[in-house]
């Protein structure tokens, strides 16, 4: 048999790439920080297997794709981590956009999918700081409090 070089480039996966997923973990950060991990935000990752047939397996006779599923979660420890789901995103394994958002909350999805970066941060900004959500991390941190030391809001 020849001998074959190695045909991978000396750059190969040293572009810097924010994930999706990164940006979201900070923000859950953020929240742990602000609530004193009274409340606490998780983000929790799957593989999630898409209703639309990807073109690239056309050739091989269709099949699912394979995208990735974010969710962000508010836990109470102190309640034995029941969680409230805020939303969900996912996008395709190995291009980070488009992504799709699920807010959880309020049971909207984008129609279209969110195309980069700045437009992601965007569209989080807005369900963070929605009435919905913050009726609900108000009442979450309502019943912490009065399980906690009786305290009425």
């Amino acid at each position: 048999m020849q001998q074959v070089d190695n045909l991978w480039p000396e750059y190969l996966g040293n572009i810097e790439i924010s994930a999706p997923v990164q940006i979201l973990a900070k923000q859950a950060e953020y929240f742990n920080g602000m609530m004193q991990n009274v409340l606490v935000a998780t983000v929790d990752s799957h593989i999630w297997e898409s209703n639309a047939v990807w073109e690239g397996n056309a050739a091989y006779g269709g099949g699912k794709e394979i995208e990735l599923a974010h969710e962000l979660k508010i836990k109470m420890p102190s309640l034995g981590n029941y969680s409230l789901t805020v939303l969900r995103m996912r996008h395709n394994a190995i291009k980070p956009y488009p992504v799709y958002l699920y807010n959880a909350i309020t049971g909207q999805e984008t129609k279209k999918g969110i195309g980069g970066e700045e437009e992601l941060v965007h569209a989080l900004r807005n369900i963070f700081n929605s009435g919905e959500l913050n009726q609900a991390i108000s009442t979450l941190l309502a019943q912490v409090k009065f399980l906690a030391h009786g305290e009425r809001a």
